[in-house]
């Protein structure tokens, strides 16, 4: 499954899943901050997710 939406104030949205328990997520708004997930099937069975968020980096230095 992959998912893909731009909306009308500039924020891009996408998710995708596969069919081994891979799953990812993030939305993108226009100041270039983002938010995000992921998720996947360990080598024991067990899922591991990760959630995240990240500043514009177009001020890094």
């Amino acid at each position: 499954m992959h998912k893909q939406a731009l909306g009308t104030d500039g924020t891009f949205n996408y998710a995708f899943a596969a069919d081994n328990g891979l799953k990812q997520g993030e939305s993108i708004n226009p100041d270039g901050t983002r938010i995000g997930a992921y998720s996947y099937v360990d080598p024991n069975g067990q899922t591991i997710s990760v959630k995240y968020s990240a500043g514009n980096l177009s001020h890094a230095t």
